[in-house]
């Protein structure tokens, strides 16, 4: 009883530590929408998601964003 319950908390263990990106960001998600709602979220999108900053230099490139128009 005691190695399946060893080996459950390591592949626990295991699997938390593997995805800790992308669990710490949908923390993140989770706590900026209970504590400021969408706004919050949003805001917070604007300045840390790359590819939302990736796409408000384009929109502010107009050369570029002609280019990708084409």
């Amino acid at each position: 009883m005691n190695d399946l319950k060893n080996a459950l908390q390591t592949y626990k263990a295991n699997t938390i530590e593997a995805n800790r990106a992308q669990l710490k960001s949908l923390l993140t998600d989770e706590i900026i929408k209970r504590y400021f709602y969408s706004e919050g979220l949003y805001e917070y999108y604007t300045a840390n998601n790359t590819e939302i900053t990736k796409a408000v230099s384009i929109l502010n490139n107009p050369k570029k964003y002609a280019s990708i128009l084409r």
